[in-house]
């Protein structure tokens, strides 16, 4: 049974103030929105996400996070930034779907990675709504390498940024 996603409190999008990464997140939208079912998107969302990654650490260097002086640099590691900015360029790709409910585990994967409260709470709320939806959704996770990897490296980098 579909889960209802609340209408939006705010958009990720309008909010982003950097207009040459609006643009970029515009550009990598498209390739999941031109995709026509959950089935294709699923990989059109890894590889956005994929790409997103590499972009960071291409921009960025090479991560070990050193400024010039030696101090540390927050802002140039390209871990710390991509993982600040998952939840934002997953967000603006779901905005811009602008689907009204959650029906498959390939879609509540992603909607649980989203900026938006929104999304994650019927994600969440879609899961816990029938135990076969947990276990399919770790059989996602198994299925699915890299996503995985990913969500494990956010919650540690989450961990760490808050000294849990």
């Amino acid at each position: 049974m579909p889960v209802e996603i609340k209408p939006l409190a705010r958009s990720i999008h309008d909010g982003i103030e950097d207009e040459s990464l609006r643009l970029l997140f515009d550009e990598m939208a498209k390739q999941v929105v031109e995709s026509k079912s959950w089935k294709t998107r699923k990989k059109a969302m890894l590889d956005v996400i994929k790409s997103f990654q590499l972009f960071c650490h291409g921009a960025l260097g090479d991560g070990d996070g050193a400024a010039g002086d030696g101090e540390e640099d927050a802002g140039s590691d390209p871990d710390e930034f991509f993982y600040n900015m998952l939840p934002l360029i997953v967000g603006v790709i779901l905005e811009k779907l602008a689907e009204k409910s959650i029906t498959c585990i390939e879609q509540v994967a992603f909607y649980l990675l989203s900026g938006h409260p929104e999304h994650s709470q019927a994600a969440d709320a879609w899961i816990g709504d029938d135990y076969k939806r947990i276990k399919a959704y770790k059989k996602f996770l198994r299925a699915n390498r890299y996503y995985k990897e990913t969500i494990e490296a956010a919650l540690d980098h989450v961990e760490g940024v808050d000294g849990v």
